[in-house]
């Protein structure tokens, strides 16, 4: 059963501001905007010529190399993924892939959305899989056991979301895929070509400066 589209912005309506050293979460009844041009398409979907879009490959996990153990998060947080629109959702959503534009973020929350029916979802885990970027990052990030909140109507378990933890700083830099560990009941529609919904905020990753030679 589709789901209207305004209760879907409503309930994907939650926006995570920097406050400080903290993060603080803030319910929000407004439509969260879309990430422009960092959104890139679903894997295993037709391409805008007619193609296929690459799917990820197998990864193994990899410990983080030395070239960024020392990053730190700095900076503005900013959208790296949102894919929530106001168009009416069904279950079944696939993994969407996403690319940080050849620069490294500190990966701070996830968000996906199971409306199934206004049944809500009894939460499983969120995660990152890594197409492709910079070797020596993690081919995976998580999963993470996801929290829940209620939405319209006090639908239970609806979004499900991780506070992604920062110490030490989970660094991303390339493409990659949301993951949601229940596809049976996550929201997509034809806006995002079956894709599930997700929203991924992150901090720039800055390297630390050069070592002067003496």
């Amino acid at each position: 059963m589709l789901h209207s589209a305004f209760s879907t912005v409503w309930l994907m309506g939650r926006k995570v501001q920097s406050k400080g050293q903290g993060t603080l979460l803030v319910h929000a009844t407004l439509a969260l905007s879309v990430a422009g041009g960092i959104a890139i398409g679903v894997v295993g979907a037709s391409g805008p010529s007619g193609g296929s879009t690459f799917a990820p490959k197998s990864t193994t996990t990899l410990s983080p190399s030395s070239q960024f153990s020392h990053y730190t998060c700095h900076g503005s947080q900013r959208t790296l993924l949102n894919n929530s629109n106001a168009e009416m959702v069904e279950n079944g959503g696939r993994p969407r892939y996403f690319t940080t534009s050849g620069k490294a973020y500190c990966v701070t929350y996830i968000q996906t959305y199971h409306w199934n029916n206004g049944k809500g979802a009894i939460p499983g885990s969120l995660s990152l899989r890594r197409i492709h970027g910079p070797a020596g990052l993690p081919s995976v990030v998580g999963p993470f056991n996801a929290k829940t909140s209620s939405g319209q109507n006090n639908a239970p378990n609806v979004n499900w979301y991780v506070d992604v933890p920062t110490s030490p700083p989970v660094i991303i830099d390339g493409i990659y895929t949301c993951n949601d560990s229940q596809p049976s009941t996550w929201s997509s529609n034809k806006a995002t070509n079956g894709a599930g919904f997700c929203i991924i905020y992150g901090d720039p990753a800055i390297p630390p400066p050069p070592v002067k030679k003496h």
